[in-house]
C-alpha cells in the first residue's frame, strides 16, 4: 500500500485555466473564494488536506516573461494522509517544480516556477487539487495572477468619410500598437467591424466628431440618414460601444502627465469623470478637448485632440492594449 500511495502521489496530472473577463470591472481578482485567500474554497470537512498558498501573494500583478514562484504547504488531515496532488503546469512557460514532505509530520510542500509568455492572457487561473482518502475529501485551490495591462502613448491619426476612409477605424486592443483599418477592410471582411473601438465623422454642421459604431442605430439622424461609412449595412452584432467621458482642460494626454502614468489613473480619470458616459464625444469637439474612455471588451485610455488634419482627426493618445 506504501509503494502504491507513492506512486500515485507522483503521478502529476497538468492543468492551466485561461479566463480573460469580457468585462473587466478591475485589473486584480475579486476577493471570493475563487482568489488566493487560503480559505480551501469553503471545505470543512475534518477527513480533508488542507492547502495553505505561501506565494504568490493576494492580488499578485506578474510582468509579461518575469518569472513568478507558487509555493504550496499541503497539511495532511487527522484520519487522511495525502494520495495525490493535481497541479497546474503550464507547456509554454512552466520552468521546474520541486515536491517534497516533511520528515517530521505527513505535509507536503509543493514549489513551481513558472515565466510567464509575452501574449499571457489578462488573467491566469492556476488550479491545484489535493486528495485523501476518497474524492469526497478532496479540496481545490485556485490562484490568481493577474497581469498588467500594456500601456503605451500613441499618436493616432483617423480620417473621415472624406478621406476616403483610409485609417478611419480603430481598434486599441493591439498588442502593444493600435489597429486602423479602411472602409475597404471592413468592407471586404465583415468580422472587423466587430473590433471597431471608435472612428472619426464628419456630419453637416457638426465639423469632426469621434464617435463608436455603436452610436449609430437606425433612425439615428446624426449618422444613419447620410449613410456614413455605409453604417446602416452593419449588424446589430457588429456595432460595438465605447462610452467616452469629457475631461478637464488640464488633463492632457502626454508622457509628462502624472495624470496617466498608471492603469490604475487612467481608470480613476474616466471613473472620476461626470456622467455615465456616451457614446461619442460631447460639442464643441475642438483642439484641446480630453476624454477618457472605456472600450466594450473593458479596456481604458484616454486622449487629447491635438489637432485637426484635411478630414480627420490627430489625437494623443495612451491606450491599454491588453
Amino acid at each position: 500500500m506504501k509503494h502504491f500511495t507513492k506512486l500515485v502521489f507522483f503521478a502529476m496530472a497538468a492543468l492551466m485555466v485561461f479566463a480573460i473577463s469580457c468585462k473587466k470591472a478591475d485589473n486584480k481578482p475579486n476577493n471570493n473564494n475563487n482568489n488566493n485567500n487560503n480559505n480551501n474554497n469553503g471545505n470543512t470537512n475534518p477527513n480533508a488536506p488542507t492547502i495553505t498558498v505561501s506565494q504568490p501573494a493576494v492580488d499578485t500583478i506578474v510582468p509579461p516573461s518575469f518569472n513568478f514562484t507558487v509555493k504550496l504547504h499541503v497539511k495532511a488531515a487527522a484520519t487522511a494522509n495525502i494520495d495525490s496532488l493535481i497541479g497546474s503546469v503550464a507547456e509554454t512557460n512552466h520552468k521546474y517544480r520541486k515536491i517534497w514532505k516533511s520528515t517530521s509530520s505527513q505535509d507536503t510542500f509543493l514549489y513551481d516556477v513558472f515565466q510567464l509568455p509575452n501574449n499571457a492572457p489578462g488573467t491566469i487561473h492556476m488550479v491545484y487539487t489535493v486528495y485523501g482518502k476518497g474524492q469526497s475529501n478532496s479540496i481545490t485551490r485556485v490562484i490568481t495572477v493577474a497581469i498588467p495591462p500594456v500601456f503605451n502613448y500613441w499618436t493616432i491619426l483617423l480620417g473621415d468619410q472624406y478621406y476616403g476612409g483610409n485609417y478611419a477605424f480603430l481598434n486599441t486592443g493591439g498588442n502593444p500598437s493600435p489597429f486602423r483599418w479602411s472602409t475597404g477592410d471592413v468592407a471586404s471582411d465583415t468580422s472587423l467591424r466587430r473590433l471597431v473601438d471608435m472612428c472619426c465623422v464628419h456630419t453637416a454642421g457638426q465639423l469632426e466628431v469621434v464617435i463608436s459604431p455603436g452610436w449609430v442605430k437606425p433612425g439615428n439622424t446624426f449618422a444613419d440618414d447620410s449613410n456614413v461609412f455605409n453604417f446602416n449595412t452593419w449588424l446589430l452584432s457588429q456595432k460595438r460601444t465605447t462610452l467616452f467621458k469629457r475631461l478637464a482642460k488640464n488633463m492632457i494626454v502626454d508622457k509628462s502627465n502624472t495624470n496617466f502614468n498608471s492603469y490604475d489613473k487612467v481608470k480613476a480619470a474616466y471613473n472620476g469623470a461626470p456622467g455615465s458616459g456616451s457614446p461619442r464625444v460631447q460639442y464643441n469637439f475642438e483642439p484641446g478637448d480630453n476624454y477618457a474612455f472605456l472600450t466594450w471588451d473593458g479596456r481604458y485610455g484616454a486622449f487629447t485632440l491635438t489637432g485637426f488634419i484635411s478630414n480627420g482627426v490627430q489625437l494623443s493618445m495612451i491606450l491599454e492594449s491588453r
